[in-house]
């Protein structure tokens, strides 16, 4: 047999329907060949071959293919097929011996798989360059201090955020800083806009706020516009008449109510004295002129 392949290991992906995998690297013995799966979470466990799964094909040049005894493999899960044979050289030629050629093909076989083996797991080793003087443990601290500090990073960016969103949306109460725990003292910006335990008033009640006043006797827009305020609103400045707005005054259209009473009266008084000026022409023969006697004529 030849060892005419680099490759050493198959993936798959669970589908819920396959209960068989091939692997397409050769194996002398069915226990050199290693079966791993990972669930969901990423938790990985070792099957146990004639137990977990059955193997054919072995010892041939192309592989063979394995069927796991539990059925298909579930949607989600992964299937790792590795070659995994003893660092051992089992073959021994002895001086003067007979040669036989299947042997030896089968030590030096043996040999490459090995180194190929050895390769597929250098391949997942954390590595720096040629030149590079740092050794890999310490590259390995330096990725685990790293992640230490994102994640510390990524936990004060949540806080962070955390706060940030109690500045902007919350009700009822003041801000505490996430991170530290202190009470700001102040309150969001919804807060400010809608809520109701600003002391000073939020802007939605100094707009439309008519149960009283907002805060230490102001009012809001829509009392100061339509609602009953001890110096009057706007509507009642405007067109209040069933008596005085505030300090003894009156509005504008109980003065224009009054205007034209006035001006209707006034009307009325001059028609009547234009009548009677006017029977008192038609009716009298000579016209009687009173003078003032202190004047005289």
């Amino acid at each position: 047999m030849t060892v005419s392949s680099e490759n050493r290991r198959n993936d798959y992906e669970g589908t819920g329907a396959a209960d068989t995998f091939q692997y397409t690297f050769p194996v002398l013995r069915k226990q050199d060949l290693r079966v791993l799966v990972a669930d969901s979470f990423g938790a990985e466990t070792t099957l146990t071959v004639d137990v977990d799964y059955t193997v054919r094909g072995v010892g041939t040049s192309g592989g063979g293919e394995i069927v796991l005894t539990a059925g298909p493999l579930p949607a989600g899960y992964h299937l790792t097929l590795l070659r995994d044979m003893r660092l051992t050289q089992p073959t021994d030629l002895r001086n003067q011996g007979g040669y036989s050629p299947e042997v030896v093909e089968t030590s030096l076989d043996r040999v490459v798989m090995t180194l190929q083996q050895q390769q597929e797991e250098l391949n997942r080793a954390v590595k720096v360059r040629a030149s590079s003087t740092e050794h890999p443990d310490t590259l390995i601290e330096g990725v685990k201090e790293s992640e230490a500090a994102a994640a510390n990073s990524a936990d004060t960016a949540g806080k962070h955020r955390t706060t940030a969103g109690r500045w902007a949306t919350q009700l009822g109460a003041t801000v505490v800083d996430t991170d530290s725990g202190v009470d700001s003292g102040q309150y969001s910006a919804r807060e400010h806009a809608i809520g109701e335990a600003v002391p000073d008033g939020s802007a939605r009640q100094w707009a439309q706020k008519t149960s009283g006043p907002v805060e230490d006797g102001g009012y809001s827009a829509k009392m100061h516009a339509v609602g009953d305020t001890p110096d009057g609103s706007a509507k009642d400045w405007a067109s209040k008449t069933d008596g005085p707005v505030a300090g003894g005054e009156y509005s504008a259209k109980k003065h224009a109510q009054d205007a034209k009473a006035e001006a209707k009266q006034a009307a009325a008084a001059a028609a009547s004295a234009y009548y009677h000026a006017r029977f008192l022409l038609e009716n009298t023969d000579e016209l009687v002129i009173y003078l003032d006697p202190e004047v005289g004529p």
